[in-house]
């Protein structure tokens, strides 16, 4: 059943729009659907998913299959052409899909009494077969059943072959073949702080598995949402847009470990294979690549020799240096000042003892571009220090993606465009798989001013990493430049769907009311973003008078004195502000500010940012764009 919310209906009639518009396209399937409403395939999906219950390719069937009674009841052609024309390459498989969405076949619908609403005919349809098979004699009954079961073997061996892809999405199958996530191993050990090696384990095996071209592997973070998660596989795999799963147990006791994997087809929890290996730490590295070749074997993937270069290749020789580089992993993903602070201590020792392992230095490298980036350490240094240790990691391992991606990024902040997306480019080429370098190479194309290639290229990034709820937030960002605010807002309130804490969302809801003048509803949402902020909550009922006294231009002014009052103002922040009151130089003074510390967003929307559109003809505004190497 639907949910009876406007903006649900809104995206449940456009969605409906766009496949009636594209009916008679045999071809059009959930790919298409994708890039014509601007979404991912999998954030359509989950969105559908919980409004209708259904699949998208099943929901693309249903319309196919309502458009063509509504055909077949005006009379307008032979339920061959019908077919044709709604979209089904073959009459015999439109003819088994009408049956089975309606209980009889099409033919039948011209016999059945114009007067009969759908769902009348529907519900007598059930009766039928019944009533009528009383009429027949036995050898009609045996003709009939011959002519169904020679209907049904070409239906299910001859159709599908013919029909290739398709057939896979009219039926509901809108995953990739060779999808794979590996869910977090448990840790069985006695020692439950060795959760930080079984961790490694996952990170190792994914990274050996996202360098095979021919695999569409999650990332990490989405994956490692199902820590100790009590669904079941089939739906987890359904929310990450996966064929397939690789779930394990790890027990490390002194120098020996015991690994358990078993790889399983989600759709019908089918168990495809499953080991247990007992080695010694010594051999451990060797098992990883082991298990990674297993599975590419096992989803008859083909590795080119550069890839299987990639899968075998072992970073150290030295197990303590790997093992220190693994609690270095383990403290950075939680991305937390503490944790990426202690990161670098793990990543320092792990180097000491092997000089030449290149993914110690590629996690010096990300964790002083994190702190950096956060403001948890200086700007300037931490860049430096960041490119520094990029390119010792590159000068050891080239065809490592992520130093790559992290150069790029810092290449950004530098305002070298160029370098920039040569760099991102590199690191996609080096593994598709990498959801961040998609990402930031989005960001980079919004930079730009190429909106529309950074939607697609976010919809990339989330297609990899599709729970990431900053991925998502950017993809809300870019429509709304675009000016798609139904699907910016879908997009934002989806943010919050995954994680409530996540208050900025609420000012780009905040900002979308506003550019659309619902005033009312943009106070409410701003309540919203108040309301988590143990400080802010206790101003709601100021904010609430700021705009019964003066309206619109009083909340944003009160907004404004509530970020003055704050030990670190934001100045992007302000800058909006004042651009939308119309204070065009107190705006363009706090852009100022914000560019000349540097502040991430003032490359990443600073273009085309529709909050600034008030001063987008400022000379100064301009002049701005022009230090940043950004055509104007």
């Amino acid at each position: 059943m639907v949910k009876d919310d406007s903006m649900d209906q809104v995206f449940l009639k456009k969605l409906t729009l766009v496949i009636e518009e594209n009916l008679t396209n045999e071809q059009f399937g959930v790919k298409d659907l994708a890039k014509e409403m601007s979404m991912s395939r999998s954030q359509i999906h989950r969105k559908l998913k919980a409004l209708t219950q259904q699949s998208i390719s099943k929901f693309i069937c249903e319309i196919r299959l309502k458009k063509a009674m509504e055909l077949l009841q005006g009379n307008v052609a032979t339920a061959s052409e019908i077919a044709f024309r709604v979209g089904f390459r073959s009459p015999t498989y439109f003819n088994k899909c009408f049956h089975d969405y309606y209980g009889y076949p099409p033919g039948e619908v011209k016999k059945k009494n114009a007067s009969y609403s759908e769902s009348e005919i529907e519900f007598k349809s059930s009766k039928r077969s019944y009533a009528k098979g009383k009429q027949y004699s036995f050898s009609k009954f045996l003709i009939v059943s011959l002519l169904l079961l020679t209907v049904i073997s070409i239906t299910y061996f001859l159709i599908p072959k013919m029909i290739g892809e398709d057939f896979g999405e009219i039926s509901g199958g809108e995953v990739v073949d060779k999808s794979i996530a590996v869910l977090p191993f448990k840790n069985l050990s006695e020692d439950k702080t060795n959760q930080y090696f079984a961790d490694g384990m996952v990170e190792d095996i994914l990274n050996r598995l996202s360098h095979i071209h021919e695999l569409k592997v999650i990332s990490r973070i989405s994956s490692e949402q199902y820590h100790e998660s009590s669904k079941s596989l089939p739906q987890i795999a359904n929310e990450l847009g996966v064929a397939y799963i690789l779930e394990g147990s790890v027990q490390k006791f002194k120098n020996k470990t015991r690994i358990f994997v078993q790889l399983i087809k989600a759709q019908d929890d089918q168990h495809i294979w499953s080991e247990r290996f007992d080695a010694e730490f010594d051999n451990l590295l060797s098992l990883q690549t082991d298990i990674a070749k297993r599975v590419a074997s096992e989803l008859e993937a083909v590795l080119t020799p550069d890839e299987i270069k990639q899968v075998e290749r072992k970073q150290t020789e030295n197990l303590e240096a790997y093992n220190l580089y693994l609690k270095g992993r383990f403290f950075w993903n939680k991305r937390t000042e503490e944790g990426v602070k202690r990161s670098l201590k793990y990543f320092e020792q792990s180097i000491i003892l092997d000089s030449s392992y290149a993914l110690a230095y590629a996690g010096m490298a990300d964790a002083y571009f994190i702190l950096a980036w956060w403001g948890w350490y200086p700007h300037k240094e931490g860049y430096a220090k960041a490119k520094e240790f990029a390119l010792k990691t590159l000068t050891i391992d080239p065809k490592l993606a992520e130093p790559h991606a992290t150069l790029g990024v810092i290449a950004e902040n530098e305002w070298n465009w160029a370098e920039a997306e040569r760099e991102f480019k590199r690191a996609i080429e080096l593994n598709t798989n990498y959801a961040t370098a998609h990402q930031w190479y989005a960001e980079y194309l919004g930079a730009v001013g190429k909106i529309d290639e950074a939607i697609e290229e976010i919809n990339k990034a989330l297609e990899l990493d599709p729970l990431s709820v900053t991925m998502h937030s950017m993809s809300g960002v870019y429509h709304y430049q675009r000016g798609y605010y139904e699907q910016a807002l879908a997009l934002h309130q989806t943010v919050l769907d995954m994680d409530k804490t996540f208050r900025y969302a609420h000012i780009d809801i905040f900002y979308l009311l506003l550019q659309q003048e619902k005033n009312v509803e943009a106070v409410d949402e701003l309540k919203k973003y108040l309301a988590k902020d143990s400080l802010d909550k206790k101003q709601i009922t100021f904010m609430e008078e700021a705009f019964e006294k003066s309206g619109g231009n009083g909340m944003l002014l009160w907004l404004i004195d509530l970020q003055l009052a704050k030990n670190a103002p934001e100045p992007y922040f302000i800058a909006e502000l004042y651009a939308k009151l119309g204070q065009k130089q107190k705006a363009l003074d706090w852009l100022e500010r914000a560019f000349e510390a540097r502040i991430g967003l003032i490359f990443i929307r600073l273009k085309n940012d529709r909050n600034l559109e008030n001063i987008h003809s400022e000379p100064r505004y301009k002049a701005l764009l022009n230090k940043m190497g950004l055509e104007v």
